[in-house]
């Protein structure tokens, strides 16, 4: 659902894999990202239920094969349609470590990594950046330090595009880079290269 067809409707969206569904309460942190309500049973049916071949039936599930395939055709629009599959998954990570339970997110993260691995789908860098910082906080720092160097290449690829720090949303935009750089210089263990980048913005 786009935005501007919301119309004031966030506080009641529940998220229930792909689809929001409108309820009569309003529910709190509707607008923090990827931290919406959630319907847990629901999402996880969605997530994890993946039917092997189309179904003729109703049935909660995501049918998506061509994203882990190295040998499917794909377009530079596969890793823009991707970011929803991604945001769906980051969501319930996020549910799972704010109740404290990393076992959970760690499960969504992996079922993520291995339906959508980002050498094959290659997508928003800030995604990868998320990604790198959940698993660190999960504590598998095997992939958080592959996503992070996925992330570093990404936001090196988009400073390229624009490299003009003349205009000031450009530096805006330059600074915000740079910490995310620091970030995942931190987790890669580069921790001179975060601490320069640190102070020159800071």
């Amino acid at each position: 659902m786009p935005d501007n067809y919301r119309s004031g409707l966030d506080p009641f969206l529940v998220a229930e894999g792909l689809a929001l569904r409108l309820t009569p309460d309003q529910h709190p942190n509707y607008n923090a990202e990827f931290a919406e309500p959630v319907i847990e049973d629901r999402i996880k049916e969605y997530l994890y239920n993946a039917p092997i071949i189309p179904v003729k039936e109703p049935r909660k599930g995501m049918l998506i094969r061509t994203y882990n395939d190295p040998n499917a055709h794909h377009s530079w629009l596969d890793g823009e349609y991707s970011q929803s599959y991604y945001e769906c998954y980051l969501k319930l990570v996020t549910f799972e470590l704010q109740k404290g339970n990393t076992a959970e997110a760690l499960r969504a993260l992996d079922t993520m990594d291995h339906r959508l691995p980002p050498e094959v789908v290659n997508s928003e860098f800030l995604l990868y950046n998320i990604v790198a910082n959940d698993y660190a906080q999960c504590g598998n720092m095997q992939k958080a330090k592959r996503y992070a160097a996925i992330a570093l290449k990404n936001i090196d690829m988009m400073e390229k595009v624009s490299p003009d720090n003349a205009v000031e949303t450009d530096q805006r935009r330059h600074v915000k880079l740079d910490y995310m750089r620091s970030g995942m210089f931190m987790i890669l263990g580069k921790y001179d290269e975060a601490e320069t980048l640190f102070f020159k913005n800071y």
